[in-house]
């Protein structure tokens, strides 16, 4: 789906602004999964914006395979602008299973870096 969302009003002059979504990319993942949304922002306003959901493209431009700063290039901009994301439904469900797994292979590696 498409959602079209305006950008916050900056907080101080000369600051880039987004749209009030926390987004990760897991490894494995090609694209950024939204971890949480703040309910004021505009994707929370938007009520299209979901935890979970991947973030495929924004203003037209796919996100896979993308770094994490470039895809934050393309999502904050300047105070009160638009910005288009094409969003695929994910669940909390899913991004939490992701997280639980990730955090378990690192608890394993460092369980066997420290028997060394």
């Amino acid at each position: 789906k498409s959602v079209r969302l305006r950008r916050r009003p900056a907080d101080m002059p000369g600051t880039l602004t987004g749209i009030g979504a926390l987004l990760i990319q897991l490894p494995g993942d090609d694209y950024f999964r939204v971890a949480g949304v703040d309910a004021a922002g505009p994707a929370g306003q938007s009520n299209k914006v979901r935890t979970g959901d991947l973030i495929v493209a924004v203003d037209g431009q796919s996100t896979a395979r993308l770094r994490q700063d470039q895809v934050m290039r393309m999502v904050l901009g300047e105070p009160d602008t638009e910005v288009e994301l094409s969003v695929a439904p994910g669940s909390k469900e899913d991004l939490a299973r992701m997280i639980s797994a990730e955090q378990l292979k690192q608890d394993q590696a460092e369980a066997a870096g420290e028997g060394e």
